[in-house]
């Protein structure tokens, strides 16, 4: 049996559900499983379902995202005992007992919440009597300010009432200075608009200093204080140690040129030396280039038959490898453009390049694999855009058509399956509601997609 412990910001506890075998749905309006009322949580915010003894959360779409121990989930992500869930500004704690356990007696499950230390990231406050103090970042967005509106609260007269904001999207941090009186600082230089952050950053709201890390990472305050006393000493040793390798570099050179300018007059030849070493190393060096053709390193090889190719312009061998190694850098830079192609969200166009790849080439199957992996990625946003209309106006009948278009549309990519059970189990919801008349175009696209 699985139970659900829900709280509000406030941390005060809001409800508790239990539930065991099957689907229920999370949103801020009435006909979900689950409602939470606030403007925080999407209209059909998040599905949470049980299959094969296990638990697993889907986020539906929402504009706020859905958040497990710390971190926004891209896809269907299987929750544990202990698992807390973060949904607009309500956290859910999901808590699991065996039935054979609790058979013939009605204690009350323990909640085992799991610890903020191992998921997410956190600011550690460092360089003040408060070092060591720690915030956790588990929304989006995460302001900071003097006033008790903000994510994070901090009493300090160089900190304005709404001072800056910490945005977490997936991989990707970035801080933005909301209009503060004494400014947001990255490692000490003053941003302006959204800056990207890493692990590791120091970040200055007014007077007050944290360091951006893992929430999992133990952080000691007191070596980011001996760190910032002893900056001006740390950069005078680098100055003396750069100069000093500068001479040595100098020095070397010198001496290197020096010998080179001995040994010019006991040079032969440049065209008896060229001789000698091609007709030496000719069949090494096209084996080395061949070697680099068939692991995809095409302007490697080219770079090691150009200097030889000077001295056998006419080697058979040679110049069948040559044709090869120019004919896959064509069809490589079709790839590299398509993809350039798709990271600008020209889908068509990128298509249209991967296509030029023809079987002949050692990419080919390559170019095939992108081919079928955009135009699964076009299937999917033309889903997730109908899934949007239906959580923005509700399932009316524009939107179950669109969304059983797309549907219908899915091909067979594991992420497209389950994105068909999810508008299945949707579908199946209005179907049944006799009150909605959506139902029968509901119906008629659960037929289509059965058959």
């Amino acid at each position: 049996m699985y139970t659900l412990i829900i709280e509000n910001r406030q941390g005060r506890s809001a409800a508790e559900i239990s539930f065991d075998q099957g689907s229920y749905t999370i949103g801020r309006v009435d006909g979900n499983d689950v409602v939470l009322p606030s403007n925080s949580v999407s209209r059909t915010h998040a599905r949470i379902f049980v299959s094969n003894n296990k638990c697993y959360i889907d986020d539906l779409g929402s504009a706020n995202g859905v958040f497990v121990n710390g971190t926004q989930i891209r896809e269907r992500t299987e929750i544990y005992n202990g698992s807390k869930i973060r949904i607009g500004e309500y956290t859910l704690y999901l808590e699991y007992k065996d039935q054979t356990e609790s058979a013939g007696t009605q204690d009350v499950l323990k909640t085992q919440i799991v610890s903020q230390g191992q998921a997410g990231y956190k600011i550690v406050r460092i360089a003040d009597k408060f070092a060591g103090e720690e915030f956790m970042l588990t929304d989006t967005a995460n302001t900071i300010g003097r006033t008790e509106d903000n994510y994070i609260l901090l009493s300090d007269q160089s900190i304005s009432r709404n001072h800056a904001n910490i945005t977490i999207l997936g991989n990707t941090f970035s801080v933005k200075d909301l209009g503060s009186s004494n400014g947001t600082f990255v490692n000490g230089k003053r941003v302006n608009g959204d800056t990207a952050i890493q692990p590791g950053d120091q970040i200055r709201f007014g007077n007050v200093s944290f360091v951006f890390v893992p929430a999992s990472q133990q952080i000691d305050p007191r070596l980011y204080a001996r760190k910032n006393s002893n900056d001006k000493k740390t950069i005078t040793i680098f100055l003396l140690i750069f100069a000093a390798f500068v001479i040595i570099i100098v020095v070397v050179l010198f001496l290197v040129s020096f010998i080179s300018k001995k040994n010019a007059t006991n040079r032969p030849p440049e065209n008896e030396i060229a001789q000698e070493i091609t007709e030496t190393d000719l069949t090494s060096k096209l084996d080395e280039a061949e070697k680099l053709f068939k692991d995809k390193h095409f302007a490697a090889a080219k770079s090691v038959i150009a200097p030889i190719k000077e001295t056998w312009p006419d080697d058979q061998r040679l110049l069948e490898l040559e044709d090869k190694i120019e004919f896959e850098i064509r069809m490589e830079k079709f790839i590299t453009n398509g993809n350039a192609m798709v990271d600008e969200k020209n889908y068509e166009k990128g298509i249209e390049l991967f296509k030029e790849v023809t079987p002949k080439s050692i990419n080919y199957d390559t170019a095939q694999k992108y081919i079928q992996d955009t135009e699964a990625r076009v299937r999917i946003i033309k889903y997730n855009k109908a899934l949007s209309l239906c959580d923005a106006d509700g399932f009316t009948e524009e939107c179950v058509e669109q969304l059983c278009t797309a549907t219908l549309e899915l091909g067979n990519t594991p992420n497209e399956i389950e994105k068909t059970n999810n508008a299945v189990s949707m579908l199946d919801r209005v179907a049944k509601n006799k009150k909605s008349k959506s139902a029968p175009l509901a119906k008629k696209c659960l037929r289509d997609l059965r058959q």
